[in-house]
């Protein structure tokens, strides 16, 4: 199950390898992680795997995500595709990608919906002179028309931290209401600070006001992201993180919360490589400068996955020969939810956080956390 589940969430999967997997129990894995997107892109291969050269429109009609699914607006009508599921000779199989697909869909639906909402805010704040990057899984949708029906429960804006408090008031008068104060949401043994963001409510729409993209952040990052952010292509004044910049954030960002069930986020970091060369040379300056390996860490695992990570992102997590596997091990067993025999989900995840803080091996961290485990029972 656990490697069809990864193979799936990174685009890494062939159908052949779903032979005598149990669909039924692996679909309901997939739905409580929010994979379906990821799912269906991964068995099409269709929609997700070059970028797309039109993003999803704000302003008057909202975010349109395409995916595949719906045409852009004043666009010619296409022929109709022929369903990749019928190219499949598993008949549970081909019944099962079109039952994605038709998730899917009605997941695309639903956030146009949601992002309508999101523009209301969105249009407030540019109209206010307040510069907006949207980051996380929404902004994906950008670039990857396959990602148009990805979970999208909470929205991230990125605003100056001079222009918080000003921003809040200005959702709050578009009819957004404000939630208790939050923080970062590392777990435990996370070694990401508390990232100051505040969150607004309006419908099911939450927006999380952030004035940092991740909880940790290196010197002059937030200044780079600025600086080097694009202006979206539909004219609503939206930016945009560049390909390097939203990986090492997003790495970081897997890093820092309690890793259980990160799967998803994952399948982001794994649907934007291969990099361009540029690309690659921005992400391993930016990821030099995040302790230990934050960032660098989660490229590893996924290219173990094999996804196409080059080489120069994943050497600096200097994993000795005979720790790759136990590491291995260790990380996909966290980020699925599953536990040791000898060791709690949550005492794995302390560990993945200290390997992940540290410059130790995973055997260490697996030691510290057994041996925490120990004291706590004995006291």
């Amino acid at each position: 199950m656990r490697p069809a589940l990864i193979g799936l969430a990174v685009g890494t999967i062939t159908p052949a390898e779903l032979e005598g997997v149990d669909l039924p129990a692996l679909d309901e894995r997939v739905q409580a992680l929010g994979l379906e997107a990821h799912a269906l892109r991964s068995l099409t291969r269709a929609g997700g795997a070059v970028k797309s050269s039109r993003g999803p429109q704000v302003g008057g009609g909202g975010l349109v995500g395409g995916g595949g699914l719906t045409e852009p607006e004043g666009s010619e009508p296409q022929e109709p595709k022929p369903e990749a599921a019928e190219a499949f000779d598993d008949p549970l199989l081909s019944s099962w990608v079109r039952e994605l697909r038709e998730r899917v869909r009605a997941r695309a639906e639903q956030n146009q919906a949601l992002e309508q909402v999101m523009v209301e805010g969105v249009d407030r704040l540019v109209d206010g002179d307040v510069p907006v990057i949207l980051i996380g899984g929404a902004a994906l949708r950008y670039d990857f028309e396959s990602m148009a029906g990805r979970p999208l429960d909470r929205m991230r804006l990125m605003v100056p931290r001079s222009r918080m408090a000003e921003a809040g008031s200005i959702l709050e008068g578009s009819g957004f209401g404000p939630l208790p104060r939050t923080g970062g949401q590392g777990g435990e043994g996370s070694p990401g600070a508390t990232r100051p963001q505040s969150s607004y409510q309006k419908a099911d729409v939450t927006l999380d006001l952030c004035w940092q993209p991740a909880d940790e952040v290196t010197p002059g990052l937030v200044e780079r992201c600025w600086d080097r952010s694009r202006i979206a292509d539909d004219g609503s004044g939206l930016r945009l993180l560049t390909s390097a910049h939203r990986v090492a954030c997003g790495a970081a960002e897997v890093a820092e919360r309690d890793l259980s069930e990160t799967l998803l986020r994952l399948g982001d970091l794994a649907l934007q490589f291969p990099l361009s060369e540029p690309e690659e040379k921005e992400l391993a300056k930016e990821a030099r400068g995040w302790p230990s390996r934050i960032v660098h860490g989660p490229l590893w695992l996924l290219g173990q996955w094999g996804v196409p990570v080059p080489r120069s992102l994943t050497e600096p997590v200097r994993i000795r020969w005979w720790e790759t596997g136990v590491t291995r091990r260790v990380l996909e067993r966290v980020v699925v939810g599953d536990a040791l025999a000898f060791l709690s989900h949550r005492r794995l995840v302390s560990a993945a956080h200290r390997w992940l803080a540290r410059s130790g091996s995973m055997t260490a961290a697996l030691l510290h956390s057994a041996e925490r485990r120990v004291r706590r029972q004995s006291s």
